[in-house]
């Protein structure tokens, strides 16, 4: 590892403490998503998105929030699927969840 370079875990730390507690996300997937359909909308707090980035390639830690992911045979998360959870996907809960915890 380069001098004064960070882990994934570090990396994900780092990124996470530079957003304030209220802060809300909204990742939009347009792949597969037709024209005539909305895309894909999810909804999180930067310490969800990292709690998934470090649980990801089995504790290793990911810098790519994977929507859906299979890791090959040959990769460290061999035998795992990534994916955004269910909680996150927008909806009329979601957005009352997330501001009654802000």
């Amino acid at each position: 590892m380069k001098k004064g370079s960070r882990d994934y875990h570090g990396a994900i730390k780092c990124w996470v403490d530079r957003h304030k507690p209220r802060t809300i996300l909204c990742f939009v997937q347009f792949q597969g998503a037709k024209l005539t359909e909305l895309p894909r909308l999810y909804l999180a707090t930067p310490a969800e998105v990292g709690d998934r980035l470090r649980a990801s390639r089995k504790g290793i830690g990911e810098t790519i929030l994977w929507e859906r992911h299979e890791w090959g045979k040959r990769a460290h998360g061999a035998g795992t699927i990534e994916e955004i959870p269910l909680l996150w996907k927008f909806s009329h809960q979601r957005i009352e969840s997330l501001l009654n915890a802000a």
